[in-house]
C-alpha cells in the first residue's frame, strides 16, 4: 500500500510489537512522506520523535 504513495495515512498504535530498528524505519518513513499523517500512539519515543509536528488533542 505504501508504494502507491497514499495521500493520507491513519496509524493507530503503529509501533506495537515492532523491534526497535523497525520503529526507527517507520519513524523515518513517516517523517519523509508527503502524505498527511494521523498518528494515535502511547509510544513516548515516537511522540518525542514527532514532537515538532502539529498536535490535535481531544
Amino acid at each position: 500500500m505504501l508504494r502507491q504513495r497514499p495521500e493520507l495515512l491513519l496509524l493507530d498504535e503503529p509501533t506495537n510489537h515492532l523491534a526497535a530498528p523497525l520503529v526507527d524505519e517507520l519513524t523515518a518513513f513517516v517523517r519523509g512522506t508527503g502524505a498527511a499523517v494521523v498518528v494515535a500512539t502511547h509510544d513516548r519515543q515516537l511522540l518525542a520523535d514527532l514532537a515538532d509536528w502539529p498536535v490535535l488533542r481531544l
